[in-house]
């Protein structure tokens, strides 16, 4: 079953890495013949946007396959989970694309079990991917529900996922085929991270609608007990 999983993520990227290495080429050519300084700029910003790309793609290709291949130990450990998520907000707010970042973080001073190594995987992926999606904002809360499971949600007031979708979104390298997902520069991998690492606490992670913001929720939750 891993082998099988391994050689879907190694085909899919080897199909990924056409698009950006294509364009590469291609702007490299450009600069060779061109001898406008205007043009040659915008052609090594280009080059500079396909590097980046592909360094992204690599960079969450290899983590997802060290999840499926079990090849991350996994240390839950009581902390404070709200002061990270508090940074780790702080920190990728500016990376938004502009869009508003509020948060809710109702956890409460005792410590809460996570693994404060791959958490932010997610938490920065969730985001990322709520940032692509949301019209103006974008929202994360954290709380404890009833049977005492640890809850983080993102919500975003872009156009929601339907209910038929919300599975797909989770798959390696599923794009919705919907106007803002057409020519967007995902690769489908952020989605499938969050979900590996909500299972490695022992969790899910699942794709809602947002109560407030009326977009999309994507909710994680796990046991603050194994």
């Amino acid at each position: 079953m891993a082998l099988a999983t391994q050689r879907e993520l190694t085909g899919a990227v080897s199909h990924e890495l056409r698009t950006p290495l294509a364009r590469l080429r291609f702007a490299i050519d450009a600069l060779v013949d061109e001898d406008d300084a205007g043009r040659r700029e915008l052609a090594v910003q280009a080059c500079e946007r396909d590097i980046d790309e592909l360094d992204a793609l690599i960079d969450a290709s290899l983590m997802l396959a060290r999840l499926d291949m079990g090849a991350l130990e996994v240390d839950c450990v009581p902390g404070d989970l709200g002061s990270l998520l508090a940074q780790e907000a702080a920190s990728l707010a500016p990376l938004l694309d502009g869009k508003q970042l509020s948060t809710d973080i109702s956890l409460g001073p005792q410590p809460l079990r996570f693994d404060a190594r791959l958490l932010p995987y997610a938490l920065r992926n969730g985001l990322r991917n709520a940032a692509r999606h949301a019209r103006e904002r974008i929202r994360l809360s954290a709380w404890l529900d009833e049977s005492g499971q640890i809850c983080l949600a993102v919500d975003d007031d872009g156009e929601g996922v339907p209910e038929s979708q919300r599975e797909a979104v989770f798959t390696p390298f599923k794009r919705l085929d919907g106007p803002k997902e057409r020519g967007s520069r995902g690769f489908g991998l952020g989605l499938a991270i969050v979900r590996r690492v909500a299972e490695a606490h022992g969790g899910q992670a699942l794709m809602q609608k947002a109560p407030e913001l009326a977009g999309a929720r994507l909710l994680m939750r796990w046991p603050d007990r194994e």
